[in-house]
């Protein structure tokens, strides 16, 4: 029983580090690619490097197997994470929400900030379910599937309003995602998308602790249930004030502290809108779907890189 312990909190040590740090990494190259097509076309080989070892390691059902799975699925996220923090595969939206939008249009728009990288995602889960559909080691598809689902909550939320966005986070070529944010309290989604997740990952967790499970699964097990915490964690950032971009400071090369929560109470104003009207130029723009008139697009000046789930933009 030890040892299966020690088995499981070795994943759990994997998967955190892993996280941290391809995370991290995938800040710096945003920040410092001098070619995003470059970096993208890096990616790309990661992408096919990675279904490649899906597709090996699927009817083998061994540790390092289910290790080796598991990376795949995070480097397959990693090709779209970075392809949408470098602006290539985004939406064909790309300009701040006109702020006499509401409702239904605002959330067209929002949508089409990210409707491209949002089908490359599902394209992409498609094909790896495809790979490892009957398999005995499906890990890496049922990891790529959690930071997707884990994703697709956070952005909802960002949407419909929490407490702390993260702000800081973007990088220049998606800084007009600011305005598509909503900072207020948060609504029921939150809750409910913190409390089904924290159940199924002590459903997680009792599974793995069943006498009958072997190493194999108990590995699987705790990485699945490690990124479903960061998961529940990054969920938590949103309604908490501390400072997430703290932890990839090295990476980023901001000070720990850039872009920290300030401590606003709910209800009080707007502090991303009021900071970004400050350093942003209007422009008269034609908006299609706003009623075929001109409006006023508000276009970021010397923005630079402010560098979250999930995977969590």
């Amino acid at each position: 029983m030890t040892g299966m312990l020690a088995t499981a909190l070795s994943a759990v040590a994997t998967a955190l580090f892993l996280w941290w740090f391809s995370t991290g990494l995938l800040f710096w190259l945003a920040r410092h690619a001098r070619s995003a097509y470059g970096v993208l076309g890096l990616g790309g080989g990661i992408l096919a490097v990675s279904l490649a070892g899906l597709a090996a390691t699927a009817p083998v059902a061994s540790v390092p197997a289910v290790y080796l799975s598991f990376l795949c699925g995070i480097g397959a996220w990693a090709f779209l994470e970075i392809s949408f923090l470098t602006g290539l595969i985004t939406g064909p939206v790309k300009i701040p929400c006109p702020p006499q939008v509401r409702g239904f249009e605002r959330f067209t728009l929002a949508l089409g900030t990210l409707l491209w990288h949002e089908l490359a995602i599902l394209a992409v889960g498609v094909v790896m379910w495809v790979i490892v559909w009957g398999a005995e080691n499906q890990v890496g598809a049922w990891a790529f599937t959690l930071l997707m689902g884990m994703r697709i909550s956070a952005k909802l939320n960002l949407f419909l309003g929490v407490p702390y966005p993260p702000s800081a986070l973007l990088p220049t070529p998606l800084a007009h995602l600011r305005s598509y944010f909503r900072e207020r309290p948060f609504t029921p989604l939150l809750p409910a998308v913190i409390t089904t997740s924290t159940a199924l990952a002590t459903l997680v967790a009792w599974h793995a602790a069943d006498p009958a499970v072997t190493a194999v699964q108990a590995v699987g097990l705790a990485l699945i249930w490690t990124l479903l915490v960061l998961g529940i964690l990054e969920h938590w950032f949103l309604i908490l004030p501390v400072r997430e971009g703290a932890l990839w400071s090295w990476f980023t090369g901001l000070p720990a502290g850039d872009g920290a929560p300030q401590g606003r109470p709910h209800g009080a104003p707007d502090r991303v809108k009021a900071s970004a009207s400050a350093t942003r130029e209007t422009a008269p723009t034609y908006l299609p779907g706003l009623n075929g008139s001109k409006t006023t697009e508000t276009k970021p000046s010397a923005l630079t890189l402010p560098m979250t789930g999930t995977g969590n933009a």
